[in-house]
């Protein structure tokens, strides 16, 4: 069984991809997971004879990679789509499958073809689509994109249109792509944060013992909503949606 978690931001994704792979690592013997395997931001490497996902980007680069990228030659990063693809079945022929965490605006014709294919989707999704919205629009103005308690005064960020129709294009893209995966499952944020072991019973997989449940409060000073400086204006673009 291969299972990709595909999904848009701010929807508690990284969170689902830690609390899925010990599970499937156990039931099917998965090698790693990949996240943002596709991304155009990121590229593919070797470490201790298995795949990882590293950013292109060294200021972005997650503390604690496994690898130094600026110690891997050009031609050793793994960066077309096909050469992704023939890597990653090279793999899987060698008795190595991965978790991927793919984001809708990462796919391409080219990966879908395969992707579509190959994988069962954990097409994960947020109920509050409002909610999503904000948080995004909050992390992409303060430049914060963890969860860390943050202070901000009431009006202090402004939502602009062009975050919104990008949002709102996150979206558009995400369903078309589901639409066309051939396997697929729909999980929800909320349901998952708050129960955990929902996501091993609808996989039909080993609940762990005591899944760790996370809180999907906003851990702002504030409600993100009194943070955004046009607040009425933002309401009147969702409710048109």
């Amino acid at each position: 069984m291969r299972y990709l978690i595909f999904t848009t931001p701010r929807t508690a994704s990284q969170y689902v991809e830690q609390l899925l792979f010990p599970a499937v690592q156990e039931a099917y013997g998965y090698a790693g997971w990949l996240s943002e395997a596709f991304s155009p931001s990121r590229c593919l490497v070797d470490a201790d004879g298995a795949l990882c996902s590293v950013s292109l980007n060294e200021e972005k680069r997650e503390k604690g990679s496994p690898v130094d990228l600026a110690q891997v030659p050009e031609d050793q990063r793994i960066i077309s789509v096909p050469d992704r693809i023939k890597r990653i079945e090279d793999d899987f022929d060698a008795g190595k499958t991965y978790l991927f965490r793919v984001m809708a605006s990462h796919i391409t014709e080219e990966s879908l073809d395969y992707l579509a294919d190959t994988y069962t989707f954990i097409c994960l999704e947020r109920r509050d689509k409002l909610s999503q919205g904000l948080s995004q629009a909050i992390a992409k103005e303060s430049k914060r994109w963890g969860r860390a308690t943050h202070d901000f005064a009431p009006g202090s960020v402004t939502y602009r249109r062009e975050s919104f129709d990008a949002f709102m294009e996150d979206l558009t893209q995400y369903r078309e792509i589901m639409a066309r995966a051939k396997n697929k499952i729909t999980v929800f944020s909320e349901e998952i944060t708050a129960a955990p072991e929902s996501l091993f019973e609808t996989l039909g997989l080993k609940t762990p013992p005591q899944p760790a449940a996370k809180d999907f409060k906003n851990s702002y000073s504030i409600e993100p909503l009194d943070m955004i400086a046009n607040r009425e204006e933002v309401l009147g673009w969702f409710k048109k949606v």
